[in-house]
């Protein structure tokens, strides 16, 4: 479970830097791709 609780918090970081523009959303997921 410790990938979960990464995932939870590197999903609670980028919630507080909402709300992103568009360029820097994209930027985000390709790193995900």
């Amino acid at each position: 479970m410790p990938l979960f609780a990464a995932l939870d918090r590197l999903k609670a970081d980028l919630d507080a830097l909402r709300p992103l523009a568009p360029e820097q959303e994209q930027r985000v997921l390709q790193k995900f791709l």
